[in-house]
Protein backbone atom coordinates (compact mmCIF):
# COMPACT_ATOMS: atom_id res chain seq x y z
CA UNK A 1 0.00 0.00 0.00
CA UNK A 2 2.82 2.43 0.83
CA UNK A 3 4.45 1.95 -2.58
CA UNK A 4 1.21 2.98 -4.28
CA UNK A 5 0.54 6.00 -2.09
CA UNK A 6 3.94 7.67 -2.44
CA UNK A 7 3.74 8.49 -6.20
CA UNK A 8 0.13 9.63 -5.82
CA UNK A 9 1.15 12.02 -3.04
CA UNK A 10 4.07 13.31 -5.14
CA UNK A 11 1.79 14.04 -8.10
CA UNK A 12 -0.63 15.89 -5.80
CA UNK A 13 2.14 18.07 -4.39
CA UNK A 14 3.51 18.91 -7.84
CA UNK A 15 0.14 19.90 -9.25
CA UNK A 16 -0.83 21.92 -6.18
CA UNK A 17 2.16 24.24 -6.54
CA UNK A 18 1.31 27.60 -8.17
CA UNK A 19 2.63 28.00 -11.71
CA UNK A 20 5.00 30.96 -11.86
CA UNK A 21 6.46 33.06 -14.65
CA UNK A 22 9.88 34.62 -14.22
CA UNK A 23 11.33 37.79 -15.73
CA UNK A 24 14.45 39.85 -15.68
CA UNK A 25 13.39 43.05 -13.93
CA UNK A 26 14.47 46.57 -13.11
CA UNK A 27 14.57 47.98 -9.53
CA UNK A 28 10.95 49.13 -9.91
CA UNK A 29 9.60 45.63 -10.56
CA UNK A 30 8.98 45.96 -14.32
CA UNK A 31 9.02 42.69 -16.27
CA UNK A 32 11.82 43.22 -18.79
CA UNK A 33 12.36 39.79 -20.34
CA UNK A 34 10.90 36.32 -19.85
CA UNK A 35 13.46 33.86 -18.47
CA UNK A 36 13.56 30.56 -16.65
CA UNK A 37 13.58 30.80 -12.87
CA UNK A 38 17.25 29.79 -12.76
CA UNK A 39 18.38 32.43 -15.26
CA UNK A 40 16.12 35.13 -13.83
CA UNK A 41 17.53 34.73 -10.34
CA UNK A 42 21.04 35.18 -11.70
CA UNK A 43 20.09 38.73 -12.62
CA UNK A 44 20.43 41.62 -10.15
CA UNK A 45 16.62 41.94 -10.14
CA UNK A 46 14.12 39.18 -10.91
CA UNK A 47 10.32 39.26 -10.98
CA UNK A 48 8.13 36.26 -10.19
CA UNK A 49 4.49 36.42 -11.38
CA UNK A 50 2.01 33.82 -10.19
CA UNK A 51 -1.61 33.02 -9.32
CA UNK A 52 -2.08 32.46 -5.60
CA UNK A 53 -4.63 30.52 -3.61
CA UNK A 54 -7.34 32.56 -1.88
CA UNK A 55 -5.88 31.44 1.45
CA UNK A 56 -2.66 33.32 0.61
CA UNK A 57 -4.12 36.78 1.30
CA UNK A 58 -1.47 38.76 3.23
CA UNK A 59 -2.37 39.37 6.88
CA UNK A 60 -2.56 43.15 6.43
CA UNK A 61 -5.18 42.72 3.66
CA UNK A 62 -7.42 40.06 5.25
CA UNK A 63 -9.60 42.43 7.33
CA UNK A 64 -10.01 44.81 4.38
CA UNK A 65 -11.50 42.52 1.72
CA UNK A 66 -14.07 39.73 1.59
CA UNK A 67 -15.26 37.20 -0.99
CA UNK A 68 -11.87 36.94 -2.73
CA UNK A 69 -11.91 34.45 -5.61
CA UNK A 70 -8.59 35.15 -7.34
CA UNK A 71 -5.23 36.59 -6.31
CA UNK A 72 -2.55 37.74 -8.74
CA UNK A 73 0.83 38.03 -7.10
CA UNK A 74 4.24 39.44 -7.99
CA UNK A 75 7.49 39.13 -6.05
CA UNK A 76 10.51 41.28 -6.78
CA UNK A 77 13.87 39.74 -5.92
CA UNK A 78 17.19 41.53 -5.49
CA UNK A 79 20.14 39.18 -5.28
CA UNK A 80 17.72 36.30 -4.64
CA UNK A 81 15.99 38.05 -1.73
CA UNK A 82 12.36 39.24 -1.90
CA UNK A 83 12.34 43.02 -1.42
CA UNK A 84 8.79 43.82 -2.60
CA UNK A 85 5.48 42.03 -3.17
CA UNK A 86 2.42 43.10 -5.14
CA UNK A 87 -1.09 41.67 -4.91
CA UNK A 88 -4.30 42.15 -6.86
CA UNK A 89 -7.45 40.61 -5.38
CA UNK A 90 -10.56 39.89 -7.49
CA UNK A 91 -14.09 38.68 -6.76
CA UNK A 92 -16.01 35.93 -8.58
CA UNK A 93 -17.03 38.43 -11.32
CA UNK A 94 -13.38 39.32 -11.94
CA UNK A 95 -13.83 42.77 -10.38
CA UNK A 96 -10.81 44.26 -8.67
CA UNK A 97 -11.31 44.41 -4.90
CA UNK A 98 -7.88 45.61 -3.82
CA UNK A 99 -4.37 46.24 -5.09
CA UNK A 100 -1.24 46.62 -3.02
CA UNK A 101 2.52 46.98 -3.04
CA UNK A 102 4.26 45.89 0.15
CA UNK A 103 7.96 46.40 0.88
CA UNK A 104 9.99 45.56 3.96
CA UNK A 105 11.62 48.98 3.77
CA UNK A 106 10.44 52.16 2.13
CA UNK A 107 7.10 53.04 0.54
CA UNK A 108 4.13 50.62 0.67
CA UNK A 109 0.52 51.19 -0.36
CA UNK A 110 -2.91 49.52 -0.46
CA UNK A 111 -5.97 50.51 -2.53
CA UNK A 112 -9.58 49.31 -2.04
CA UNK A 113 -12.26 49.52 -4.74
CA UNK A 114 -16.05 49.22 -4.81
CA UNK A 115 -18.15 47.30 -7.36
CA UNK A 116 -18.02 50.31 -9.72
CA UNK A 117 -14.21 50.15 -9.57
CA UNK A 118 -14.05 53.48 -7.74
CA UNK A 119 -11.23 54.01 -5.28
CA UNK A 120 -12.82 53.89 -1.83
CA UNK A 121 -9.82 53.79 0.51
CA UNK A 122 -6.09 54.13 0.10
CA UNK A 123 -3.42 53.36 2.66
CA UNK A 124 0.28 54.17 2.58
CA UNK A 125 3.39 54.11 4.73
CA UNK A 126 6.71 55.77 4.11
CA UNK A 127 8.86 53.96 6.65
CA UNK A 128 6.94 50.65 7.10
CA UNK A 129 5.94 51.68 10.64
CA UNK A 130 3.39 54.52 10.54
CA UNK A 131 0.38 54.04 8.25
CA UNK A 132 -1.95 56.68 6.83
CA UNK A 133 -5.44 56.20 5.41
CA UNK A 134 -7.60 58.28 3.06
CA UNK A 135 -11.33 57.46 2.71
CA UNK A 136 -13.30 58.83 -0.26
CA UNK A 137 -17.00 59.69 -0.46
CA UNK A 138 -18.70 59.88 -3.87
CA UNK A 139 -21.86 61.51 -5.19
CA UNK A 140 -22.72 60.55 -8.77
CA UNK A 141 -19.23 59.17 -9.41
CA UNK A 142 -17.62 62.42 -8.29
CA UNK A 143 -15.47 62.72 -5.15
CA UNK A 144 -17.11 65.07 -2.67
CA UNK A 145 -15.11 64.37 0.49
CA UNK A 146 -11.99 62.57 1.68
CA UNK A 147 -10.84 61.97 5.25
CA UNK A 148 -7.16 61.40 6.01
CA UNK A 149 -6.11 59.75 9.26
CA UNK A 150 -3.04 58.17 10.84
CA UNK A 151 -3.05 54.61 12.15
CA UNK A 152 -2.85 50.98 11.10
CA UNK A 153 -5.11 49.93 8.18
CA UNK A 154 -7.26 47.83 10.52
CA UNK A 155 -7.84 50.66 12.99
CA UNK A 156 -9.99 53.79 12.95
CA UNK A 157 -6.90 55.94 13.34
CA UNK A 158 -6.42 59.56 14.35
CA UNK A 159 -8.08 62.09 12.04
CA UNK A 160 -5.62 64.57 10.50
CA UNK A 161 -7.81 66.50 8.07
CA UNK A 162 -10.90 66.39 5.86
CA UNK A 163 -10.94 67.60 2.25
CA UNK A 164 -14.15 68.91 0.67
CA UNK A 165 -14.23 69.01 -3.14
CA UNK A 166 -16.27 71.66 -4.98
CA UNK A 167 -17.03 71.67 -8.72
CA UNK A 168 -18.38 74.19 -11.21
CA UNK A 169 -21.35 73.57 -13.51
CA UNK A 170 -19.18 71.95 -16.19
CA UNK A 171 -17.72 69.44 -13.74
CA UNK A 172 -14.28 70.99 -13.32
CA UNK A 173 -12.80 70.89 -9.84
CA UNK A 174 -13.11 74.44 -8.49
CA UNK A 175 -11.80 74.29 -4.92
CA UNK A 176 -10.53 71.88 -2.29
CA UNK A 177 -11.39 73.01 1.22
CA UNK A 178 -9.23 71.36 3.88
CA UNK A 179 -10.36 71.24 7.51
CA UNK A 180 -7.43 70.50 9.80
CA UNK A 181 -7.81 68.59 13.06
CA UNK A 182 -5.93 69.24 16.30
CA UNK A 183 -4.52 66.66 18.70
CA UNK A 184 -8.01 65.83 20.00
CA UNK A 185 -9.40 65.25 16.50
CA UNK A 186 -11.44 68.46 16.54
CA UNK A 187 -11.44 70.28 13.20
CA UNK A 188 -11.12 74.02 13.62
CA UNK A 189 -8.67 75.32 11.01
CA UNK A 190 -9.27 75.57 7.27
CA UNK A 191 -7.09 75.75 4.18
CA UNK A 192 -8.14 76.45 0.62
CA UNK A 193 -6.60 75.06 -2.56
CA UNK A 194 -8.22 77.00 -5.38
CA UNK A 195 -7.71 79.11 -8.48
CA UNK A 196 -7.46 82.16 -6.20
CA UNK A 197 -4.34 81.03 -4.35
CA UNK A 198 -1.43 82.93 -5.87
CA UNK A 199 1.30 80.85 -4.22
CA UNK A 200 1.38 77.23 -3.15
CA UNK A 201 -0.38 76.39 0.11
CA UNK A 202 1.06 73.82 2.52
CA UNK A 203 -0.27 72.09 5.63
CA UNK A 204 2.00 74.22 7.83
CA UNK A 205 0.95 77.55 6.32
CA UNK A 206 -2.83 78.14 6.00
CA UNK A 207 -3.97 80.02 2.92
CA UNK A 208 -6.88 82.41 2.36
CA UNK A 209 -9.88 81.61 4.54
CA UNK A 210 -7.90 80.05 7.39
CA UNK A 211 -8.99 80.68 10.96
CA UNK A 212 -5.64 80.13 12.63
CA UNK A 213 -2.25 78.49 12.45
CA UNK A 214 -2.30 74.86 11.40
CA UNK A 215 -1.79 72.70 14.50
CA UNK A 216 -0.33 69.66 12.74
CA UNK A 217 3.39 70.39 12.70
CA UNK A 218 5.21 67.10 12.73
CA UNK A 219 2.30 65.05 11.40
CA UNK A 220 2.76 63.05 8.22
CA UNK A 221 6.38 62.65 9.36
CA UNK A 222 6.97 66.38 8.74
CA UNK A 223 5.96 66.04 5.09
CA UNK A 224 3.50 68.61 3.68
CA UNK A 225 1.51 67.94 0.51
CA UNK A 226 1.22 71.04 -1.65
CA UNK A 227 -1.12 71.61 -4.60
CA UNK A 228 -1.32 74.30 -7.27
CA UNK A 229 -4.39 74.63 -9.51
CA UNK A 230 -4.92 76.60 -12.71
CA UNK A 231 -7.85 78.86 -13.58
CA UNK A 232 -9.99 75.85 -14.55
CA UNK A 233 -9.43 74.09 -11.24
CA UNK A 234 -7.06 71.49 -12.65
CA UNK A 235 -4.06 70.35 -10.62
CA UNK A 236 -0.89 71.56 -12.36
CA UNK A 237 1.57 70.75 -9.57
CA UNK A 238 1.77 68.48 -6.55
CA UNK A 239 4.71 68.69 -4.17
CA UNK A 240 5.68 66.74 -1.06
CA UNK A 241 7.83 68.94 1.18
CA UNK A 242 9.78 68.32 4.36
CA UNK A 243 9.74 70.76 7.25
CA UNK A 244 13.02 72.30 6.06
CA UNK A 245 11.41 73.15 2.69
CA UNK A 246 13.20 70.47 0.68
CA UNK A 247 11.06 68.74 -1.95
CA UNK A 248 11.05 64.93 -1.84
CA UNK A 249 8.46 64.43 -4.59
CA UNK A 250 7.07 66.66 -7.31
CA UNK A 251 4.57 66.00 -10.10
CA UNK A 252 3.88 68.61 -12.79
CA UNK A 253 0.93 68.30 -15.19
CA UNK A 254 0.88 70.11 -18.54
CA UNK A 255 -2.50 70.66 -20.24
CA UNK A 256 -3.26 71.47 -23.87
CA UNK A 257 -6.83 72.27 -24.93
CA UNK A 258 -8.35 70.65 -21.82
CA UNK A 259 -6.33 67.47 -22.33
CA UNK A 260 -3.41 66.24 -20.27
CA UNK A 261 -0.36 66.24 -22.52
CA UNK A 262 2.62 65.66 -20.22
CA UNK A 263 3.27 64.49 -16.66
CA UNK A 264 6.73 65.02 -15.16
CA UNK A 265 7.58 63.27 -11.87
CA UNK A 266 10.75 64.00 -9.91
CA UNK A 267 11.62 61.83 -6.92
CA UNK A 268 14.97 61.12 -5.27
CA UNK A 269 16.89 62.75 -8.14
CA UNK A 270 15.09 60.52 -10.66
CA UNK A 271 12.73 61.84 -13.31
CA UNK A 272 9.86 60.09 -15.06
CA UNK A 273 8.07 61.73 -17.97
CA UNK A 274 4.77 60.57 -19.48
CA UNK A 275 3.59 61.99 -22.80
CA UNK A 276 0.02 61.60 -24.11
CA UNK A 277 -1.20 62.05 -27.69
CA UNK A 278 -4.76 62.32 -29.06
CA UNK A 279 -6.59 61.99 -32.37
CA UNK A 280 -8.70 64.69 -34.01
CA UNK A 281 -11.75 63.57 -32.01
CA UNK A 282 -9.95 64.00 -28.70
CA UNK A 283 -9.54 60.28 -28.02
CA UNK A 284 -6.25 59.21 -26.54
CA UNK A 285 -4.17 57.36 -29.12
CA UNK A 286 -0.79 56.98 -27.47
CA UNK A 287 1.30 57.10 -24.30
CA UNK A 288 5.08 57.23 -23.89
CA UNK A 289 6.95 56.70 -20.64
CA UNK A 290 10.53 57.91 -20.15
CA UNK A 291 12.97 57.28 -17.31
CA UNK A 292 15.33 60.20 -17.58
CA UNK A 293 15.82 60.49 -21.33
CA UNK A 294 15.30 56.77 -22.05
CA UNK A 295 12.03 55.46 -23.48
CA UNK A 296 10.92 52.52 -21.30
CA UNK A 297 7.28 51.98 -22.32
CA UNK A 298 4.97 52.92 -25.18
CA UNK A 299 1.27 52.30 -25.76
CA UNK A 300 -0.41 52.73 -29.15
CA UNK A 301 -4.24 52.75 -29.21
CA UNK A 302 -6.18 51.94 -32.39
CA UNK A 303 -9.90 51.65 -31.66
CA UNK A 304 -10.36 48.65 -29.35
CA UNK A 305 -6.78 47.46 -29.96
CA UNK A 306 -3.85 48.44 -27.77
CA UNK A 307 -0.20 47.65 -28.45
CA UNK A 308 2.15 47.90 -25.49
CA UNK A 309 5.92 47.94 -26.00
CA UNK A 310 8.61 47.78 -23.32
CA UNK A 311 12.17 48.99 -23.90
CA UNK A 312 15.50 48.48 -22.16
CA UNK A 313 18.39 50.83 -23.03
CA UNK A 314 16.55 51.81 -26.18
CA UNK A 315 15.92 48.25 -27.40
CA UNK A 316 12.48 46.65 -27.70
CA UNK A 317 12.21 43.71 -25.30
CA UNK A 318 8.47 42.99 -25.25
CA UNK A 319 5.46 43.76 -27.46
CA UNK A 320 1.97 42.80 -26.26
CA UNK A 321 -1.32 43.24 -28.14
CA UNK A 322 -4.66 43.61 -26.36
CA UNK A 323 -8.16 43.69 -27.89
CA UNK A 324 -10.99 44.92 -25.67
CA UNK A 325 -8.57 44.60 -22.75
CA UNK A 326 -7.85 40.92 -23.40
CA UNK A 327 -4.31 39.85 -24.26
CA UNK A 328 -4.10 38.44 -27.80
CA UNK A 329 -0.39 37.92 -28.36
CA UNK A 330 3.01 38.51 -26.85
CA UNK A 331 6.32 38.90 -28.68
CA UNK A 332 9.73 38.90 -27.02
CA UNK A 333 12.72 39.59 -29.27
CA UNK A 334 15.52 37.17 -28.53
CA UNK A 335 18.46 38.33 -26.49
CA UNK A 336 21.62 38.78 -28.58
CA UNK A 337 23.90 35.79 -28.50
CA UNK A 338 26.81 36.15 -26.07
CA UNK A 339 30.05 35.43 -27.89
CA UNK A 340 32.79 33.58 -26.00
Amino acid sequence: MKKKLVPVLLVYVLFSLPAAEWYRSNPGGLAMESLSSVLAQREDYALEVLDLDVTDVPAVLKPLVKDVSLIKGERLYHEKKVIMSRYKLYDSLNRLLAASQLADQGYSWIEQYDTKQRLLNEYWTIDSSTWFKREFTFVKDRITESRTSMGDPNEAGKLLYTDLYRYDRTGFLRTIERHLADDTGTQHSTEWFSRNVESLTSLSRPGPGSSGTAPVAGSLKDVSIVYSLDAKGRVIREQHKKADGSIVYEKTNTWEKDRLSTVLITEQDKTTRIEYSYDSQGNRRGEKYYSGSDLVRQIVIEGNKETEELYDTGKLILRTIYVDGVKQSEERPRRPAIKP
